[in-house]
């Protein structure tokens, strides 16, 4: 009783079960993209990324997450805030964690207690990424309790997850268990080439290139096609979007690579009057840019290919989107450009 009526504080926030635009608000971005800068009405959810476990089952908050000023701007706006678990490089205790009963269950208990005493809207999973038989089934457990537990203190409590894009990692997904406790499964449909990578390519491409060494499952068109195929419905399957790309050292499109740094997109599209050339992939319907030397290749997405992605996700009537990161596509200083395109498509019969 006591958890349940300390959450009796967020106002009223939008129903489940209609398009969705999930926005990722990185923790660590509070000075540099603070929340009164949030176009608010281009999205219904945000996700605040990140806090995540330790080994033996305690939260781990890092001291710049704490952000009580987000989620009170965001419900003034009728959105709501989710807390976001793990993220790519705090992954590591995720096994250790969620396969030992007693520290799943600690964990579960201090994440309910997080969310309720700082009036969050439910929890997103990101570990990236189960890997075996065990982890899938630890998986599983840590979800199916996080559910039971929001469900305790008070109904209709988000419980989401983002997932990896490939069956290398999805085959490690227990989908039909999962998918009677997920509200949605937020495919990370982007850094399909990364500043990793020995060579240059795009970052989120819709449609496979057949120029591409890595083949045809590098898309976003495979990706999806690949959990509508293991049973993910598609009104729980959100596709990703990515307002940063890739700078690579590089003379061209999938050319070898001698290193490559991220570029957000706001600053991207400073080069289109400093000398770069914009070239649109009519295959896989993305652009990238080359450099007046042909020593660097930019890939990123635009106006254009973000459009075309928001017709792709209506077409197979996907049910929403999710974006990494809030704050990245800010051109000018105000204009969120990718963002209204997205939150126009997907939110015009709000």
């Amino acid at each position: 009783m006591a958890l349940a009526a300390a959450l009796a504080g967020p106002l009223a926030v939008p129903a489940l079960g209609r398009p969705r635009v999930v926005g990722y608000y990185p923790g660590w971005s509070t000075n540099a993209y603070p929340c009164t800068r949030i176009d608010y009405s281009q999205l219904t959810d945000i996700a605040h990324a990140f806090v995540w476990p330790l080994a033996n089952g305690t939260l781990n908050v890092p001291p710049y997450f704490a952000y009580p000023e987000l989620v009170e701007t965001a419900h003034a706006h009728g959105v709501r805030v989710i807390v976001s678990v793990g993220g790519g490089s705090k992954s590591v205790y995720f096994p250790m964690m969620a396969n030992d009963p007693v520290a799943r269950s600690k964990f579960v208990q201090q994440l309910t207690a997080f969310c309720v005493s700082n009036k969050y809207d439910g929890v997103d999973y990101d570990w990236e990424s189960p890997t075996n038989a065990t982890e899938r089934t630890s998986f599983t457990l840590l979800v199916q309790q996080t559910r039971a537990a929001l469900d305790a203190v008070r109904p209709h409590m988000i419980v989401s997850a983002a997932i990896r894009r490939t069956a290398r990692y999805g085959q490690w997904l227990d989908v039909d268990e999962l998918k009677k406790h997920l509200d949605w499964f937020g495919v990370m449909t982007y850094n399909f080439h990364t500043a990793s990578a020995r060579r240059s390519g795009h970052t989120s491409p819709l449609y496979a290139s057949p120029d591409d060494p890595d083949g045809p499952t590098y898309c976003i068109d495979a990706a999806v096609k690949y959990y509508l195929d293991r049973g993910v419905p598609r009104e729980k399957l959100f596709m990703g979007f990515l307002f940063h790309g890739y700078q690579y050292a590089s003379t061209n499109l999938y050319a070898p690579s001698t290193g490559a740094t991220d570029a957000m997109y706001s600053n991207v599209v400073k080069n289109l009057s400093n000398g770069w050339t914009r070239v649109w992939d009519s295959t896989c319907r993305v652009p990238y840019l080359v450099d007046a030397a042909h020593t660097r290749v930019i890939t990123y997405d635009d106006r254009q290919s973000i459009q075309e992605k928001c017709d792709y996700a209506a077409k197979e009537h996907l049910g929403g989107t999710i974006i990494w990161a809030l704050g990245q596509d800010t051109y000018a200083g105000t204009t969120n450009e990718l963002l209204t395109i997205i939150g126009r498509n997907f939110l015009r019969h709000r």
